[in-house]
């Protein structure tokens, strides 16, 4: 007997992608689901298509709650679902026929906790190729996982193109009111696997769209990962040092892409100072785990086997990007000094000639 799949697709205000999404659900060849559309407060007609879709197939459940997040909506998905297995589904992308089939039939085979499928993107109404064809199949320990997917080599911390055992959400649950929540989550789920088997059939259809999160402009949530690659950095330094020559790498690139942006939106940002200098100061902190080359080497050996030389090259730029920080950030803070101490003396000259 197959065991039940708990599918979760948070909604909110997707009305022109929804149908699309919830017919490559409903359309699995793995046909024994539970599908959870949680309507997160969608003020457009999402939530009546998530009723109409209910009337329509009994393994369909519905959950209109006032918006809270995706985070949010994705817990209260987890908090209702009674299957073994869970997966994720985001509202405007939709998934392969065979996804699900293929994800489940890889855990069984390979005894593994997760499972995950690789994914194309989708531009507008671009067509899609529908044959997924035979991949190749990697099976990784739980501490390999999570530190392949922070560096993104053949892991990823997505959290939709994926199946999972049930009894991993026990104890993690989504950031509320964080974006980038799978950049909080995602690590910490390999790292309490045994095994994760990964495939390179790209059966996940990743939409991108310009109004979506991912493709916002500036604001001061993009801060959450920051928050998010702090907190990350803290969990390896607890739980795998050794892997931190590897991992140091995201985290300083990732910063120190943060960092240039605080600089060139700081007149936006309140106490822009105070966080370009925290910034400046975790950012610099990490660099001692990027160590010796040979270090590095070691760490990778061990741990991923392979893919020395693409993080060679990416610790390289690092250290370039780290000298050339270092002498951007003394012009920068002497040019600030000078202008702040242009603005005092100026000002306290017009106070005397008032006087």
């Amino acid at each position: 007997m197959h065991s039940e799949i708990s599918v979760i697709v948070p909604v909110y205000n997707v009305e022109h992608y929804l149908q699309r999404c919830i017919n490559s659900i409903i359309q699995q060849s793995y046909t024994h689901l539970e599908i959870i559309l949680v309507d997160d407060g969608s003020t457009d007609f999402s939530g009546r298509i998530c009723d109409l879709y209910k009337k329509r197939d009994k393994r369909i459940k519905v959950i209109h709650q006032p918006n809270s997040g995706l985070s949010e909506a994705r817990n209260t998905g987890i908090h209702a679902a009674t299957g073994e297995y869970i997966g994720f589904v985001d509202s405007d992308d939709f998934i392969h026929p065979d996804m699900y089939l293929s994800l489940y039939q890889m855990m069984e085979e390979n005894n593994s906790d997760v499972a995950e499928a690789g994914f194309e993107k989708v531009y507008g109404n671009a067509p899609v190729l529908r044959e997924a064809g035979g991949g190749n199949v990697t099976v990784y320990s739980g501490h390999q996982a999570a530190v392949s997917g922070i560096v993104n080599l053949r892991c990823t911390t997505y959290s939709w193109n994926k199946l999972y055992k049930r009894q991993l959400w026990d104890q993690i649950t989504f950031p509320k009111g964080k974006i980038f929540e799978d950049e909080f989550t995602t690590y910490k789920v390999f790292h309490a696997c045994n095994r994760v088997a990964v495939t390179d059939q790209k059966l996940y259809y990743y939409v991108q769209r310009k109004s979506s999160i991912a493709h916002s402009q500036f604001s001061l949530k993009m801060l959450d990962h920051c928050e998010a690659l702090d907190e990350m950095i803290r969990f390896i330094e607890k739980n795998n040092p050794e892997a931190l020559p590897i991992v140091s790498i995201k985290y300083m690139f990732s910063n120190i892409w943060h960092l240039h942006s605080l600089m060139v939106h700081r007149k936006n940002i309140p106490d822009a100072m105070m966080v370009i200098n925290r910034r400046v100061r975790e950012i610099l902190s990490c660099s001692k785990y990027l160590g010796r080359k040979r270090n590095l080497s070691e760490a990778t050996k061990r741990i991923l086997g392979d893919h020395y030389s693409s993080l060679y090259d990416q610790r390289r730029k690092i250290i370039i990007l780290l000298f050339l920080l270092r002498r951007s950030l003394y012009f920068f803070f002497i040019t600030l000094s000078c202008r702040d101490f242009a603005k005092r003396h100026l000002t306290l000259q017009r106070g005397k000639l008032s006087t």
